[in-house]
């Protein structure tokens, strides 16, 4: 039974740490991604909130709108692609919780390893005190 028990947590940590490292992932594409576009959509808010527009202001904007819709309406990149053309206010709420999630996922491997460390030193406790009781106490 303590074998199996021993398994069972293995597993549980490595799913853990599998699913922790793809939240991670995930979260910092779609903070990128936020970030990114919210560059472009002032440089572009920028432009049109200008009374006097130059040639070369418009040529800059036109070049903005090209690199919006290749980087992001047009990606390959499927999240990109659903962040990008999302409303303002969910990438607001999905950003925000991307950027909690970090916080989650650190502060969960933060107790997993103090818990680890707990249960390490409860174990090294028992072996010392197996090694100092008498035989014949057991």
């Amino acid at each position: 039974m303590k074998n199996i028990k021993k398994v069972v947590i293995i597993i549980t940590l490595l799913i853990a740490l599998l699913t922790s490292v793809r939240v991670v992932q995930f979260s910092a594409n779609t903070i990128v991604t936020a970030i990114e576009l919210a560059g472009i959509n002032d440089s572009i808010r920028f432009y049109n909130e200008q009374m006097v527009k130059t040639d070369r202001m418009t040529k800059n904007c036109e070049e903005l709108f090209k690199l919006r819709q290749e980087k992001f309406y047009n990606s390959e990149d499927l999240w990109g692609r659903l962040f990008s053309n999302m409303s303002c206010f969910l990438k607001i709420m999905l950003t925000l919780v991307a950027i909690g999630m970090i916080f989650v996922t650190g502060i969960l491997w933060t107790c997993v390893i103090v818990l680890c460390i707990k249960l390490f030193k409860r174990i090294l406790l028992k072996k010392k005190r197996r090694k100092l009781s008498p035989k014949g106490a057991r």
